[in-house]
Parts: structure tokens; sequence; C-alpha cells
């Protein structure tokens, strides 16, 4: 389905944006976002935030296993390019267990694709799925490296600070973002 772009930009980065198409994930897709995945973890912009043994360890967490389980459990989504249908991002959203607020993971963009404006119109595409609008409260774990991204989403750490919410090697925080009606987005039709 078609993304309508709510941002301007010029060029060939509003031309790209304008030719995504998002679906929800299938066992089908498993190979090809495991790869996006698999390249996202290692580029070389994560290399100097975290130690190789963290991403090792995130690289291995992901297996076609564990992306068939997470199909089950959350709303995946894909962005395609519309001309060959290549994945360029992908995210996910789920329920936390109180069911009072959802969590948006697992977003990632094709390095290659990166600064264009897809991994924020992933996030929106997330923000508008069900489950969100459902509860109208994400609370969602970021890594150090997707705060400011985070952040310029309107998304706010709830200490007001920057937080510990993983362990000594991964920190991040626990940010969260309220959907309200003002808030919901009509620009994604999943």
């Amino acid at each position: 389905m078609n993304i309508v772009t709510p941002y301007r930009k010029e060029g060939i980065i509003m031309e790209l944006l304008t030719k995504l198409l998002t679906e929800r994930m299938t066992e089908a897709d498993i190979d090809e976002v495991l790869a996006l995945i698999h390249k996202a973890i290692f580029h070389k912009d994560m290399l100097p935030q975290y130690k190789i043994t963290v991403l090792e360890e995130w690289w291995s967490w992901y297996t076609p296993a564990t992306l068939k389980d997470i199909l089950k459990k959350r709303h995946v989504y894909v962005m395609r390019e519309s001309e060959d249908g290549r994945v360029v991002a992908c995210g996910s959203v789920s329920l936390n267990e109180k069911k009072t607020a959802a969590s948006i993971d697992m977003v990632f963009t094709d390095p290659d694709h990166q600064k264009m404006g897809i991994g924020r119109h992933m996030v929106t595409c997330l923000e508008a799925d069900e489950l969100v609008t459902e509860v109208g409260k994400i609370e969602t774990k970021v890594s150090t490296s997707a705060y400011k991204f985070y952040e310029k989403l309107g998304y706010r750490d709830l200490d007001g600070i920057l937080q510990l919410v993983y362990d000594d090697r991964n920190s991040g925080a626990l940010m969260e973002k309220y959907i309200g009606r003002e808030d919901r987005y009509d620009t994604c039709s999943i």
C-alpha cells in the first residue's frame, strides 16, 4: 500500500518516499528481513557505539526461528521499494503484558537507505497500528544510537534523562509518547 509522506523533502528523497509500499510481514519475507537486520547491526555507525561482542549477540539472536516467533506475537511491517519490491525497512509493535501501552521494536532501515526519512515513515506507520491507537500510549526501549531519532519524533525519556534500561554493555532509554486524536496519523494505509 502506498505511503503518503507528511514530510516535505526535495528531489530523489521525496521521490523515494512516495514510492514506498508498507505491508504486514509474512513468513515469505523472513530471509530478506533477516539479511536487512544483520546488515544494519554491523553498519559502521553502530561499531563505535557498541562493543563488538554486543553486536555479535544481537546478530546471533535474530534467526529465522526468532523472526517466525516474533510474527506470531507482534504486528510486524516491512517497507518495500515499489519498483523492485526490495525490503528497505522493518519494524514491529506489540502490547505490554498489562495491555496499558504499546511497544515499538525491531525498527531497522537498510543502511544504504538511511537519512532519507524511511525510519521516520516506519515509526509513523507503527504509531498508526490498531494496537497503538487502542491504548493511546507507547512505551519503548530505545538504544543510545536511536535516542535522538525518537526524541525528534516526539518521544520523551520517562525520567527526563538518558537512563540505563539494559545493562552496562547495552545502554539506552525507556521513552514514551501519547498518541491522542491530534497525534494520530492518516498518512499510512496499512
